[in-house]
Formats: C-alpha cells, sequence, structure tokens
C-alpha cells in the first residue's frame, strides 16, 4: 500500500548520512498489483513469465527486472503537449434558414410597455446612511 511504501521511504531518507547498512538503500518505484496468477503460477511449477506473460504481475516484475538491470534513472517530467484547438471548418456546419411565419411573436414597441415596468428616466435616489449613536456599557 501507498502507506507502507512512504513509511520505509522515511525511513530510508533518516538513515541517509548514518553508518546503518541500508543508508544508500531506496524504494524501487514500481507498484506491483495483486494479481492471482503470480500465486497460481508456483503451484504448475513455473515463473510468472511462463505461466501467464501478459498479466499485471509479469508486467510489473518485468518493470523492477527492467530498474534493476539500468539502475536509478533521473525522472524527467511527462511530456507537456501544446494546446492546439479542434480545427473548426465554417463550410461544414450547416447554416439553417428560419422561415418567418404569421405566428412568430413580434417585438412590442415601448411605448405599449405598461407604465408600472417601464424603466424609470432617472435613477433612484440613495440615502445616507448615518451610524447609530453610540451608548455606554450597562
Amino acid at each position: 500500500s501507498e502507506e507502507v511504501k512512504n513509511d520505509i521511504s522515511n525511513f530510508f531518507e533518516n538513515a541517509r548520512g548514518t553508518e546503518c547498512a541500508w543508508n544508500k538503500a531506496e524504494v524501487i518505484p514500481v507498484n506491483v498489483r495483486r494479481n492471482i496468477k503470480l500465486a497460481e503460477a508456483p503451484s504448475y511449477g513455473k515463473t510468472v513469465f511462463e505461466y501467464e506473460p501478459e498479466c499485471n504481475g509479469s508486467k510489473d516484475y518485468q518493470l523492477i527486472a527492467d530498474f534493476l538491470r539500468k539502475g536509478p534513472q533521473p525522472k524527467q517530467p511527462p511530456a507537456v503537449q501544446p494546446y492546439q484547438p479542434a480545427a473548426i471548418h465554417p463550410q461544414t456546419i450547416p447554416i439553417r434558414q428560419i422561415p418567418q411565419t404569421q405566428n412568430q411573436p413580434q417585438p412590442i414597441p415601448i411605448q405599449q410597455i405598461p407604465q408600472s415596468i417601464q424603466p424609470q428616466s432617472q435613477p433612484a435616489q440613495i440615502q445616507q446612511f448615518q451610524q447609530p449613536p453610540q451608548t455606554t456599557g450597562i
């Protein structure tokens, strides 16, 4: 689990610069996923690579072998792809004309809008806020 991995990493970090036998130890940066094929392979007298070479367990152990063969590699940030917006081709977007019909609502001239909902010609006056008088504690 991630918690165990972090505990071991912290333990190794604390051992750096000491006389401990594990002062240069590192945690292999590969997680071996749970996989039933890892448990089944020995019962057939085979390695997981022979028993089920394409299972997650085989792939994870192969990553560990590659890591041990090559040694620690400097961490490189993942390559960032520049943003490219999707191309829009106006000629491919169909434009549909909406025919005018007799049933479509027509805009109402402002003279016919009831007085109660017409916009005010002058802005409302702002009343000045006054602080309440301060009282002394009782």
